[in-house]
């Protein structure tokens, strides 16, 4: 659904970030290691955000840290209802 709302939105981008090292995937650590101030646009941006609340929270303190608010910060926060084992 996220890649049919770029290619119809040639403004949209998106991406993923995980923690895990071991999972293969293209991004690892937190999503303020994979951003940029320049990466905001000056804050002519709709930011959308879903995730744990501290990762929530980091990424609402990281863009007051570099300056730039967006337009519009949406996010959706959720917390897991069982511990997850390690």
């Amino acid at each position: 659904a996220l890649a049919e709302l770029a290619a119809a939105m040639p403004n949209f981008d998106w991406f993923t970030v995980v923690v895990d090292e071991a999972s293969g995937h293209g991004r690892i650590g937190y999503v303020t290691d994979h951003l940029s101030a320049d990466d905001l646009a000056g804050g002519d941006v709709d930011v959308y955000v879903c995730g744990p609340p501290p990762m929530v929270e980091g990424v609402r303190r990281w863009m007051t840290g570099v300056g730039v608010e967006p337009k519009t910060f949406l996010f959706e926060k959720f917390s897991s209802t069982t511990e997850v084992s390690a």
